[in-house]
């Protein structure tokens, strides 16, 4: 896998870039997006805001702990740039303090890896989608019922 984005065939679909420096669970996120969506990834930050230049996503899947910035410091690079996007955040090591970092960074959601939270992620992700485009007034796909 390298750090690219998703193949253009998928023009579509939302794109979702999953940035996670832990190799299977980075396959693992991918190939469970990757039937409701466009799925990108990356495995640092570094990587993540190439792959953020040179394409346009929807939302994003982070890791907390990045080799080289934590998700919470990714999401406030993005916002201070002027990039911020939806995301959810994954750890495999939760902490409250870790949480209330990615929430005020922007996150809409704080999860921790498991199958159930990969099972919920599509809809958390269309979640956050969905609440991002209500506060900046575009259209979005409207949730399952």
């Amino acid at each position: 896998m390298t750090d690219a984005p998703a193949a253009p065939t998928c023009a579509h679909l939302l794109r979702v870039l999953v940035v996670d420096d832990d190799d299977d669970h980075l396959l693992l996120t991918a190939a469970v997006l990757g039937e409701r969506f466009c799925v990108g990834t990356a495995r640092s930050a570094q990587a993540a805001l190439r792959v953020l230049a040179n394409g346009h996503w929807d939302a994003l899947v982070l890791d907390y702990h990045l080799p080289d910035l934590s998700a919470a410091e990714l999401l406030e690079h993005l916002a201070a740039s002027d990039r911020a996007l939806p995301a959810v955040v994954v750890t495999a090591q939760p902490t409250e303090d870790e949480a209330r970092a990615a929430l005020r960074s922007g996150a809409a959601a704080y999860m921790v890896k498991s199958a159930a939270s990969l099972d919920a992620l599509p809809l958390a992700l269309l979640r956050a989608i969905e609440r991002d485009g209500l506060r900046d007034g575009t259209r979005v796909p409207r949730l399952p019922s």
